[in-house]
């Protein structure tokens, strides 16, 4: 053996451990904290599965709303261009019936004759402009 003395350690107690080695302890009863309970995750899947399909419902419906809305504007396109046309063959019909040559033939269906000699009345200068004679009608056998 060694002459050289061994010196002691000096070390903390553990814990849980007895301060007076020499004294029995009788463990007492304690009261522990409840153990941690995990959160399910479930509601917050659903929340966002939720999400994600009323996103995705949103979006059909405005796309729906949109091809809808491009039909009713082609639609309406091709009405505007039908009517269009409807008025070009009206002013053209107008133009056409409202030509001297028409309204003569009108006027004889009507039984109306020409007047050999015209005569003009102007209104702003309140006169007659030319010799007004009345027409004959021919007798035609």
């Amino acid at each position: 053996m060694s002459a050289v003395r061994a010196h002691k350690l000096h070390t903390a107690p553990l814990r849980g451990s007895a301060v007076a080695p020499s004294r029995t302890t009788i463990p007492t009863l304690r009261v522990l904290p409840a153990p941690m309970v995990s959160r399910t995750r479930a509601p917050f899947l659903f929340l966002c599965i939720g999400l994600l399909l009323g996103s995705l419902l949103i979006a059909l419906f405005l796309n729906t709303a949109m091809a809808r809305g491009a039909y009713r504007a082609h639609d309406l396109q091709v009405q505007l261009a039908r009517l269009a046309q409807t008025e070009q063959a009206l002013e053209e019909s107008l133009i056409k019936t409202s030509s001297p040559s028409e309204l003569a033939l009108r006027a004889r269906d009507l039984g109306m004759i020409a007047s050999p000699h015209t005569a003009f009345v102007n209104l702003e200068q309140e006169q007659v402009l030319g010799v007004p004679t009345p027409a004959t009608q021919k007798v035609e056998e």
